[in-house]
């Protein structure tokens, strides 16, 4: 295996137990060169401990590394990442329209990926999805909507800011309040949310980014429109269980903007 600078990298780095992206990206470069496709690169990247690392961080994230690489386009290799160039403007109408251009031309798309191409919060990205996909909800009853949550049962959250993103799997419930924060305090799921951040929620239902098949979400923003958190009820893999989409149409129509 061979790559621009990697060769020499490997031995300082076959002890390391955290890698950069830089580090990460040139591994992942070095394993496209010799002719790996995209699925297959996470498992052929080296050194071993890079591998695992890479194999343990969040699935969004390691998503936006192999992006950096394996372009979607028609170049077959990323030199260059777009993360590194400052965000074109973007005023007036033009954001709407090229927000939805880009849905447009790939659906499953990370919407906080999408939004920090365009230089737009990712809030904006949500409300131009197609009609149906993203209704938004009254988030003034935000602390009736999380209690709800409660009777999904099992559902994956979401946490994500500038530099990490975490990935929850839990139930709500032993709700409490203390000073500005609103509690969920399970022994799946430890939460505690400003509540007096956030400024918008969606229903959101799209396709998947890796597989295309549809996710259930409820999304929670805050006044610069990037995600406070998310909940999935489904992730993908296979289709929304009927007691699954049934529950989140309910939720979804109860708590829906009017008028």
């Amino acid at each position: 295996m061979s790559g621009p600078g990697f060769a020499g990298m490997v031995g300082p780095m076959k002890y390391a137990t955290a890698f950069t992206d830089d580090q990460l990206v040139a591994a992942i470069r070095a394993v496209a060169a010799g002719g790996i496709g995209r699925e297959d690169a996470p498992e052929r990247v080296e050194p071993p401990n890079l591998r695992a690392f890479l194999a343990n961080i969040p699935r969004p994230e390691r998503d936006r590394l192999l992006d950096l690489v394996y372009a979607r386009a028609t170049k077959p290799l990323a030199a260059t990442s777009r993360a590194n160039e400052a965000p074109e403007p973007l005023t007036g109408r033009s954001d709407s329209e090229r927000i939805r251009d880009a849905i447009r031309r790939d659906r499953r798309r990370m919407t906080v990926q999408l939004a920090r191409e365009l230089g737009v919060p990712e809030a904006e990205v949500i409300r131009c999805l197609p009609d149906g996909c993203a209704v938004e909800l009254d988030v003034s009853r935000w602390e009736e909507l999380v209690r709800r949550f409660e009777s999904l049962g099992q559902v994956h959250v979401i946490v994500t800011n500038g530099s990490v993103t975490l990935e929850s799997f839990g139930q709500f419930g032993n709700f409490s309040t203390f000073g500005e924060y609103f509690n969920v305090q399970t022994k799946t799921l430890d939460m505690h949310i400003r509540h007096g951040q956030l400024a918008a929620a969606f229903a959101v239902e799209k396709p998947g980014h890796l597989d295309g098949v549809n996710t259930l979400s409820f999304q929670f923003y805050d006044g610069g429109g990037a995600a406070a958190f998310k909940v999935f009820l489904t992730f993908g893999g296979s289709a929304p269980p009927p007691e699954k989409l049934t529950a989140f149409e309910a939720l979804r129509d109860e708590f829906r903007v009017r008028g």
